[in-house]
């Protein structure tokens, strides 16, 4: 088993990813890179394991300040992806709302729900 003091190089580094990784995904959420969002947060949790892991062993007061301002900037990061999903929900629920809507006034104005496009040849 590796001591406490073995930790903190591999524990800096770790720290000094998951703060990066964490910042980038940070500035996905805020460019609406969804896609960009999961990739990086599927590259955050194997660093976040690392450190639950190794987070039984004493660490100093400034690593956990350290490991304390990551979690917030990841909180608030989630949170504003949260209001993302909802608003994208929101969306959703409307666009479905007006093709019902569309789907049963159609027939009343002589117009079908799936209007496809019609040749017509003149000449």
């Amino acid at each position: 088993m590796k001591s406490a003091d073995a930790l903190l190089p591999e524990g800096d580094r770790w720290l000094a990813a998951l703060a990066d990784l964490a910042s980038r995904e940070a500035t996905e959420l805020r460019a609406s890179d969804l896609a960009a969002v999961l990739e990086t947060q599927k590259r955050i949790a194997p660093l976040v394991e690392a450190l639950a892991a190794h987070g039984r062993q004493r660490i100093d007061a400034d690593f956990r300040g350290r490991i304390a301002a990551v979690i917030a900037r990841r909180t608030a990061t989630l949170a504003a992806l949260a209001e993302e999903i909802q608003a994208a929900r929101e969306t959703l629920a409307q666009n479905n709302t007006a093709h019902r809507r569309l789907t049963r006034l159609a027939p009343v104005y002589g117009g079908h729900a799936n209007n496809s496009p019609r040749l017509s040849v003149t000449g």
